[in-house]
């Protein structure tokens, strides 16, 4: 079991059987209780009785929805909040905060950016392994209803993390069929628009944000271009893989996207950039990025975990 996905009370939020059963029961209660008092009124032959069963059954039918649209804009305020949290530093809020959207929300779109932020919890926590199976959790709970061109950026994302925690982890079997898959779909979310892609992006209807399954997939890691990280991992898998000239090789073709990555990662970068060079033997080379400062202990810590030391 994934510790991540454990709340403190120790339960497990991986499921969507309770978010389902709860859903069913908001839509399904109204009629099992307002349906039972009018059957009661009608056999009773008491109008009163009939008539509060309707009334009963009408406001049940307001309050479902009313609490399914709460918990819908709590959820999405729980992800931007928790993506505050990790990004300062505070894991613990940001598992707090996707454990509640896992444990109450039913939607795939909303799920999925719980799942990312609980693997970029994992990640930083140098759980490379555990990163490993949450992102992948994400990527299987994508929703159907996606423009290629979203779903393309959003699986690429994935990949990304999902060939660094594979890479980290030593799985480099694994990190290269990642990068493999990330860059098709970093090709695929660069496309023009597909025929029918209108008919799967509700983000231009009039809904509220927290509503739109194309501005909440949108929302994940949407300011970052994924080809910084899917090189970070390609170099850092050839180095893994014991080809330290592959490693050099891939990242050559940093320029331009180093100021994409977090700054463990582009220590890690430049860490394993200068390991590789000093084992070619070749020519010397720079790294295509200044050295980063080694003064923040975690971030190093950071680095070793991915290095395997």
């Amino acid at each position: 079991m994934n510790h991540y996905l454990v709340t403190p009370a120790g339960r497990s939020v991986g499921s969507r059987l309770l978010p389902g059963l709860v859903l069913a029961a908001v839509f399904g209660v109204p009629f099992v209780i307002g349906g039972g008092v009018v059957a009661i009124g009608v056999a009773l032959t008491s109008p009163a009785i009939t008539i509060a069963g309707v009334g009963l059954l009408l406001l049940l039918l307001l309050v479902g929805p009313g609490l399914v649209f709460w918990s819908l804009l709590r959820a999405k305020r729980c992800l931007v909040e928790g993506g505050a949290a990790w990004f300062r530093g505070d894991s613990a809020r940001a598992i707090q905060c996707a454990h509640f959207v896992l444990a109450w929300v039913f939607r795939s779109d909303l799920r999925t950016g719980a799942f990312h932020l609980l693997g970029l919890t994992a990640e930083a926590d140098r759980e490379f392994g555990l990163a490993y199976e949450l992102f992948s959790a994400a990527k299987d709970m994508t929703p159907m209803a996606l423009t290629s061109r979203l779903r393309g950026k959003l699986h690429s994302v994935l990949e990304a993390h999902l060939a660094l925690t594979a890479a980290a982890g030593g799985r480099t079997d694994l990190a290269q069929a990642a990068l493999a898959r990330g860059w098709q779909q970093v090709q695929l979310a660069q496309l023009p628009a597909a025929a029918l892609d209108f008919l799967f992006d509700d983000s231009a209807m009039p809904l509220p944000r927290f509503i739109s399954v194309a501005s909440n997939v949108d929302a994940v890691e949407t300011r970052r271009d994924p080809r910084g990280l899917l090189l970070l991992a390609g170099t850092l898998a050839a180095f893994r893989g014991g080809s330290a000239k592959l490693a050099a090789d891939a990242g050559a073709h940093m320029q331009g996207w180093i100021g994409t990555l977090l700054p463990r990662e582009a220590l890690l970068f430049q860490t394993v950039m200068v390991r590789a060079l000093g084992e070619t033997g070749g020519p010397h080379r720079s790294p295509p990025v200044a050295t980063p400062p080694h003064g923040d202990p975690m971030q190093q810590a950071w680095v070793d975990g991915a290095l395997g030391l």
